[in-house]
């Protein structure tokens, strides 16, 4: 099942599939979310879980802020590491 345009993604076997772009390279991963913002990030091409847990239970911008976090936070400061650099081939 697909995602709307804005949002883009795809759903199955109760995770959620997405891109993220870090530094002009593209992640995919596959995610479950749940109520609260409550998330959890598996990276395909990365050795790299993210759990997120939350309370902003039944709120409009639980999930949205999870996902800032992420693209603003997270994967930024990935992307600085060696690591993260050599596995995405920068």
């Amino acid at each position: 099942m697909a995602l709307p345009a804005d949002i883009g993604g795809y759903y199955g076997y109760l995770f959620w599939k997405k891109q993220y772009t870090v530094g002009g390279k593209s992640c995919e991963v596959a995610y479950s979310s749940g109520n609260g913002g409550n998330k959890i990030f598996i990276f395909k091409d990365l050795p790299l879980v993210v759990v997120v847990t939350a309370k902003a239970y039944n709120q409009p911008y639980a999930h949205v802020q999870v996902d800032k976090m992420m693209e603003e936070g997270v994967l930024p400061a990935m992307h600085t590491t060696r690591h993260f650099l050599v596995r995405l081939k920068v």
